[in-house]
């Protein structure tokens, strides 16, 4: 009896531990950081940017793929790093107007559209001679994702069954007392 105590014990607090790690590797969502050296927040629905081409930054779950479509073909992808972070440079974007992104990563993704402006004269003129200017709009009530809630408790029942499976069998006897 002794013994399987000991073994529920050690269960539970490895269940413990196995949650506080799984919560911690998929705290990291996907998101847009900054567009054109401007940041945005992190949720935006619309932003404008004067000139051509901006660099994309943002941050998804490390070391993922992030896949980037500009008006439903696929621009490229880019690896998020150890610690999330990702970026995009376009290169094709080379006319005034605007262009529908979706950006991807495992379930998550991230609708928005750039627009792109001619630049004023009142803007000051960024690196490279394009000048930006960003806008963001927020929501009212973000909407919510459960994606991640779903894995860890998938995860966490799998774990649950097969601790529960080794108490049982080392409550039986299978294994050896020495």
């Amino acid at each position: 009896m002794k013994k399987y105590i000991q073994s529920l014990v050690f269960a539970m607090v490895a269940t413990s531990v196995f949650l506080l790690t799984a919560t911690a590797a998929h705290a990291q969502s996907l998101e847009v950081t900054s567009i054109g050296g401007i940041s945005t927040g992190g949720s935006l629905t619309t932003w404008t940017h004067e000139g051509y081409n901006p660099l994309i930054v943002g941050t998804a779950s490390p070391s993922s793929t992030v896949t980037i479509d500009v008006d439903s073909v696929i621009a490229a992808t880019a690896s998020a790093g150890t610690d999330g972070s990702w970026q995009y440079q376009p290169t094709a974007l080379n006319s005034y107007g605007s262009y529908e992104f979706a950006i991807s990563a495992g379930s998550e993704s991230v609708l928005f559209t750039l627009v792109l402006a001619e630049p004023s004269s009142s803007s000051s003129t960024a690196k490279g001679g394009a000048s930006t200017s960003g806008s963001v709009e927020v929501p009212e009530e973000l909407p919510q994702s459960g994606s991640d809630d779903i894995v860890l408790l998938i995860a966490a029942g799998m774990f649950l069954i097969i601790s529960g499976a080794y108490v049982g069998a080392h409550s039986l006897g299978y294994f050896s007392e020495t």
